[in-house]
């Protein structure tokens, strides 16, 4: 054996079983989510005619549901009014609380938002219901085609 060829041998017996391996970091980066959405459609609730001498009776719609999905803690669901309704006229709404969550009830709405829902959190929740009740008094006057206001329903830090 040449001592060329001895050499090469030794240098490959040297070496051993070639690996390769590389290495890279990978971040997951997950949003807030903060989000209510209400069923679709517009909403009406028509009084009746009352009695000779009797109070408008309440109208109830329960036929609304809302969904909401929120992936932080410590958090809210208000209402607000864009206007107020005419005089003698009121209109509130109860939402069903999402699991974890305490509902207020029945609550009056405002032009200033009103909290409906607390300790909302880790959730997503679908169909959960929301019934609105319109109020009169004897003294609120005929308006025609009805009276429309938008209400808006937001997620929020407590």
């Amino acid at each position: 054996m040449s001592r060329r060829s001895l050499l090469l041998v030794v240098t490959l017996a040297a070496v051993g079983p070639v690996a390769a391996q590389a290495s890279q970091e990978v971040t997951i980066v997950i949003p807030e989510v903060e989000r209510i959405q209400v069923s679709a459609g517009t909403r009406t609730l028509a009084f009746v005619r009352p009695p000779e001498g009797g109070p408008f009776a309440d109208v109830i719609d329960d036929a609304g549901s809302y969904d909401v999905t929120v992936n932080t803690s410590g958090n809210k669901i208000t209402a607000a009014l864009d206007a107020p309704f005419a005089d003698g006229v009121r209109l509130s709404v109860r939402l069903e609380a999402p699991p974890g969550a305490v509902s207020h009830g029945r609550v009056e709405l405002a032009t200033e938002a009103r909290d409906l829902v607390t300790g909302v959190g880790g959730v997503a929740a679908a169909e959960l219901s929301m019934t609105y009740t319109a109020s009169a008094d004897p003294s609120a006057l005929p308006n025609g085609a009805g009276e429309t206001h938008v209400v808006t329903y937001t997620v929020t830090d407590q």
